[in-house]
Order: C-alpha cells, then structure tokens, then sequence
C-alpha cells in the first residue's frame, strides 16, 4: 500500500480520504487497441498491483479462463445475472492520479459489448458486479491500514509502558543511592573517630614506654599504626565511592531528563496514532 511512515506513525495521505462514494460511469475506452463500450470506477489509497490480484482473483468466480499478457482478459465466463450465454471480460488497471488506480472493464456478449443502450436490462447486472468489487476492495484496504495503524499504536503503547518503567527503576537507584550516601557519611564519620580514638593511644603509649618495655611497646606501637593506616584507607575508599555515587546520581538526574522528554513525545505520538484509527475507522464507514 502506498502510505508513508514516520516515527513509528501511520500517516495517512489526504488522498486516501478523497474518496467515500464509489461511482461506477460508463465509457468508451480503448483496451487492447480497440475502443471497448466500458464500466470504470476510481479506487483511492490502492497499488495498481493490489488491484490488478484482487480483480483477477475476482474474475476467476465468473468460471472462465484469465490471462494477463497485455490485458486482464476473461474468456468465456459465466454471471447468471447477465443471463446463460457465456461472455469474454476485457480489462485493464492503470494508475489515475496519485493514490488513486483506475479499473476498466469491457464485456463481450458476443459480437456487441455491454452498454445501457443495447443492454438494458443486463447493464445493471454488470454495473453492480463492479460496484461491490470496488466496494469490498475499498474496505479491505482501510481495514489493512486500522490494522497496521493497531500494530503500531500497540508499539507504541508498549514504548510508553518502558519509559514508564524506566523512570521509575531511575527514582529507585536515585533513592538508592542517596541513602548508601549517608550510609557512607556515617561510616566517615566513625571512621575519623576511630582514627583520632588510635591516634590518641599511640601517643599515649609512645610517652609511657618504660625501659626494658620499649620492645613490647614498640610492637604495640607498631600494630596501631597498621591499625590506623587501615582506617586512613577506608576513609578514602568510602570517599571514593561516595564521589562515584554523586556521579551515578547526577548521570541517572539526566537520564531522567531524556526519559520525560521522551515520554513526552511518546504520548503525542501514542494520540496521534490514536487519532488516525479513529479517522480510519470513520472513513471506512463512509466507504459506500
């Protein structure tokens, strides 16, 4: 089918909406060199390919030989409206202006092709027989196109649902985050506590080494420090990891930007494709 999409969106050519009433006229039209007595009807939003299977599909339950060489051509088929004898289809399907195909039909009685003029009784027959083909294949291709505008709403719905998650799995880590933060700050805070707690021991014992204790002492002295140096590099590491987490805090803010941003977008695209169902659905009412 001839439709564009953007972003996810069916976007629906003014075209496709060009036409409601299907209107069959008769003309004289030249098909397969010879000018032919001939039924035409215009189908909007259709493919000349679409058309032209669709319409020999048609032709098949009229119980005569088709072929496509040049012409879709019908031989000897058979509609008990247009009475017992066998008939010869003649027809064509041919681009008319942009989204618009033209299909023209020319039936052979049998010497003298079918017109209101010399057929007055069987016109009517044949008229309608195009009419509720142009009919159905109008409604088929609005309904081909609800259900691919429902594919991508429902895509769209399920993109939504994931920025929808997203956010909240964002606020979360935030949260998360924050309280390891002052969890952090907490153990900071001990830490330096404990290192002045060491600090003050060993200057404690450093000034009350007695002689013939100095070794002892001095081990002592020894396994503080190491203590100490311990405390020093904890400080550090839960410094660094609070640094990492303001980074992971501020990167995840941003995401969370981007993610309203994008839900933003995703809401106007999910009323958009809303919005052309709705007017899908309406035109394929109005299809008559």
């Amino acid at each position: 089918m001839k439709k564009l999409f953007t972003l996810g969106l069916l976007v629906i050519s003014a075209a496709t909406f060009a036409q409601d009433k299907i209107t069959v006229k008769e003309e004289m039209v030249a098909i397969d060199g010879t000018s032919r007595n001939s039924l035409t009807v215009i189908l909007s939003g259709s493919e000349t390919d679409d058309v032209k299977k669709a319409w020999k599909k048609q032709l098949k339950e009229l119980k005569g030989k088709i072929s496509d060489k040049t012409i879709i051509f019908g031989d000897d088929c058979v509609l008990k409206e247009l009475g017992d004898n066998s008939f010869d289809v003649y027809s064509i399907v041919e681009e008319a202006i942009a989204e618009e195909v033209r299909l023209v039909v020319a039936f052979d009685l049998g010497g003298a092709h079918l017109s209101t003029a010399a057929h007055p009784a069987q016109y009517p027959a044949a008229e309608k027989f195009i009419y509720a083909f142009a009919l159905t294949h109008a409604k088929s291709v609005v309904s081909t196109d609800i259900e691919t505008s429902q594919k991508i709403l429902k895509g769209l719905e399920k993109d939504q649902s994931g920025l929808e998650d997203d956010k909240e799995k964002l606020e979360k880590n935030i949260k998360d985050y924050e309280a390891k933060i002052e969890e952090n700050k907490a153990s900071i805070e001990k830490n330096v506590g404990n290192q002045t707690g060491q600090q003050n021991e060993i200057h404690r014992l450093e000034e009350s080494q007695i002689e013939g204790q100095i070794e002892e002492v001095q081990k002592v002295i020894k396994e503080f420090n190491k203590e100490l140096d311990g405390l020093v590099k904890d400080k550090k590491r839960i410094e660094k990891d609070n640094q990492n987490l303001l980074e992971k805090i501020k990167k995840a803010n941003a995401d969370m930007k981007e993610n309203q941003t994008n839900q933003t977008t995703k809401k106007t695209e999910v009323e958009a494709s809303k919005g052309a169902i709705q007017t899908l659905e309406v035109k394929l009412r109005s299809i008559h």
